[in-house]
């Protein structure tokens, strides 16, 4: 399978599953390809990735897997319908540094990802956990909330998702690394050198099923 070359061990599971494929940079060879998802039956779709100056990928989308895979997670469970997920892979594709849902009672999906010098990850996407779902989209206690309503008067809904930008750091346990080489040209989101993320989001809106 071209999505089965040095891959993470027991990503074979079927259902829909998002994927990672590295090619060299002659595009002679695949030096890995490797699915990304949990059960059959369950949907996980990769929007984002980004690589730091050590050649690990960080990929976000969205899953509404129950068993998609965690490790070093900040949030270990799906809170109830498609979340959006963090991954970050080994240089070799073979393994998992961390992967965590990101996400409340309502569709959430990560569209973007970028990483600074310091290894800390933003993520950028679309929510539809408003304050009254249970539980809501995570802002605090984490820091500094810009807004932690969602929609107007707290009510998300089909026509009033919100964007949101999570700010997650580099934890003991989860590999070493190297700072974020240059950006790519008309990136999606992009970080400067005090931290600050640019960038826009631009997806259909979703809806729940």
């Amino acid at each position: 399978s071209p999505f089965n070359i040095n891959a993470i061990a027991g990503q074979t599971t079927g259902g829909g599953d998002a994927f990672v494929t590295k090619i060299n940079n002659t595009f002679s060879a695949i030096s890995y390809s490797t699915l990304l998802g949990g059960g059959a039956g369950t949907a996980d779709i990769g929007y984002g990735i980004a690589v730091d100056g050590a050649g690990s990928a960080y990929v976000t989308g969205t899953t509404s897997s129950t068993n998609f895979p965690n490790i070093n997670c900040n949030q270990c469970a799906n809170a109830g319908a498609p979340d959006a997920f963090v991954a970050r892979l080994t240089a070799a594709g073979s393994g998992l540094h961390y992967s965590t849902y990101l996400g409340g009672g309502g569709a959430d999906n990560g569209r973007a990802i970028a990483i600074d010098s310091s290894c800390n990850v933003y993520v950028t996407g679309d929510t539809l956990s408003s304050e009254v779902v249970t539980p809501p989209f995570p802002t605090g206690p984490f820091g500094s909330v810009y807004d932690s309503a969602c929609g107007t008067a707290a009510n998300c809904n089909a026509a009033l998702s919100d964007a949101f930008v999570t700010k997650l750091q580099l934890n003991a346990g989860e590999g070493s690394c190297i700072g974020a080489p240059p950006p790519p040209t008309n990136p999606t989101l992009t970080i400067d050198g005090l931290g600050t993320g640019t960038g826009t989001v631009s997806a259909p809106t979703p809806s729940i099923n």
